[in-house]
């Protein structure tokens, strides 16, 4: 859960706390999770899609090995409750919502059990059961937090505490490592104010200028060798990004001192960049959403969601986290019981998706090399021992 303070001395730790300079991280990550088609109750044993019932073993069954980065990355796209009086909250025009999602706290559990660590609460569905919603999520996580080691980022009861960042504390043999953790939305789904204010429950909206700034203040001074932003943004059903989308990431960057922006919204899988040592996955796509239609029949564009594993290694000189590898992995069956795709299918993905970054975003286009589980790409000279493996 969210740390509210370092105090100096934790703060000066993180320059000497991690002796080794070998010493290295590993964070996966992907897109939207949710657990349950529109209006479905939610049932604590698991899911139905299509007429087929899942466990939540089931359910993750195909991504669960993947899961083995330090840090585990998604964003999850319900509200998480029991509850079967909760009301919907309006739409723009007050007509009737088209998606109103909700999931179990017992399928958010399964995904900690697994291995989800770092989670994402800002959406266009946090807000679908307005402000009971919200702090019936905000009650199940928290009580989720007594039995999980997790950090979550989004909701909070006041604008000041929705732009202070979780700090995920890593340790391994070489070393204690921090990474600091935010995450906004530039999707608002409700007409009731779910943008993060004063005092009352809501999320940061990334496009708002004193949300936007804010966020990046409190990114830009916390104490961390690594900082990640997670943003639901961009135009859904599409794989080309918006040009304010680069324009504010690239003031991320450099305002928040950012080094991995994780993007969602589209249900399609975008563009990914690299800028100097900082990384940006535009979209990640479907990552187990079970209130999205089926997308296996589209073209290779549109037919997959991407899990990325990035592998950084402490430059002990800086302080900082650096990157060394990274991997593309398509997936699919994302609107079910997600799984990686065969090799021969995954690597065209990857050539549609490095296509994609190169049309789109010129020379600092990220592409991947194939592998046999999709892409691959090695970027820095000191990689550590996981590294090594992709990266000799």
């Amino acid at each position: 859960m969210k740390k509210l303070s370092l105090n100096f001395a934790v703060a000066m730790s993180l320059l000497v706390g991690v002796q080794s300079a070998k010493a290295e991280m590993v964070i996966t990550f992907g897109g939207d999770v949710n657990l349950n088609q529109s209006r479905a109750q939610a049932s604590p044993k698991g899911t139905a899609k299509y007429g087929k019932n899942y466990t939540w073993t089931e359910l993750f069954a195909g991504i669960a090995p993947l899961l083995n980065g330090n840090l585990n990355f998604a964003n999850i796209e319900t509200v998480v409750s029991d509850q079967k009086t909760l009301s919907e909250a309006p739409s723009p025009g007050n007509n009737e919502r088209t998606y109103v999602f909700k999931a179990p706290p017992e399928g958010i559990a399964h995904g900690l059990q697994i291995g989800f660590n770092l989670l994402s609460l800002a959406n266009n569905h946090t807000a679908d059961y307005g402000t009971s919603g919200m702090m019936e999520t905000i009650f199940h996580i928290y009580e989720l937090a007594k039995s999980y080691r997790f950090w979550e980022s989004g909701i909070s009861a006041s604008k000041n505490e929705a732009a202070r960042p979780a700090v995920a504390t890593v340790r391994t043999t070489e070393g204690e490592m921090k990474v600091a953790f935010l995450a906004m939305t530039a999707v608002h789904g409700s007409l009731e104010r779910t943008n993060a204010r004063e005092m009352g429950m809501g999320i940061l909206s990334f496009y708002n200028e004193s949300d936007f700034r804010a966020a990046m203040k409190a990114l830009r001074e916390t104490p961390a060798h690594y900082r990640i932003l997670s943003v639901h943004w961009g135009r859904e059903g599409k794989t080309q990004i918006e040009p304010r989308q680069r324009e504010w990431a690239y003031r991320a960057l450099k305002e928040g001192n950012v080094d991995l922006i994780l993007g969602h919204h589209p249900h399609r899988v975008h563009p990914v960049e690299k800028v100097g040592d900082k990384v940006i996955f535009y979209s990640l796509g479907n990552y187990v959403m079970v209130g999205a239609a089926n997308l296996n029949e589209k073209g290779p564009a549109e037919d997959y969601g991407l899990m990325g594993r990035l592998y950084l290694s402490l430059d002990s000189t800086t302080g900082k986290l650096v990157p060394q590898a990274v991997e593309a992995i398509p997936l699919t069956d994302v609107h079910a019981a997600a799984k990686p795709m065969p090799t021969g299918k995954a690597n065209q993905r990857i050539d549609v998706l490095n296509g994609l970054s190169r049309a789109q975003l010129g020379g600092t286009a990220l592409t991947f090399q194939k592998s046999r589980l999709g892409g691959q790409k090695c970027l820095g000279q000191a990689p550590g021992t996981k590294a090594r493996q992709l990266c000799p």
